[in-house]
């Protein structure tokens, strides 16, 4: 169960809008995303909203981003996390509400031919932040 946030949540948190003096950034050529520019905390601020659900639509998104705002220095990806197994032992158990912090992301649907299998490190490997 995905929970969506009413219009204007996100928003509210804005302490200014840049899109209402006239977005001083503008964006890449052919993106076709929407964006709300500001400031939150005294930091400008892109928030970056997708189209649609899925890796597809994040990777779509990110991509664009970086294209149409090239000096961003960092990237939340923000939303529900699913398939998250227990540890090995059963002692740290991820439950919905719980907040995540990674060093990466990893694609776990990508040239495995028997299943899932649990990796003990991703170090190094693409998708790394």
């Amino acid at each position: 169960m995905t929970e969506v946030l009413p219009p204007g949540d996100l928003e509210a948190s804005f302490d200014k809008f840049w899109d209402d003096d006239g977005d001083p950034y503008g964006r890449a050529p052919g993106d076709t995303n929407a964006y709300t520019t500001g400031v939150i905390g005294g930091r400008n601020v892109v928030l970056g909203f997708m189209p649609g659900m899925g890796k597809g639509s994040a990777a779509s998104v990110a991509a664009s981003i970086r294209s149409s705002f090239g000096g961003i220095k960092l990237a939340l990806l923000i939303g529900v996390c699913a398939g998250v197994p227990n540890d090995s032992e059963g002692e740290h158990q991820v439950l919905l509400g719980d907040v995540v912090i990674s060093k990466g992301v990893v694609q776990y649907d990508f040239g495995r031919q028997v299943g899932f299998k649990r990796k003990a490190d991703v170090g190094g490997k693409s998708g790394q932040a």
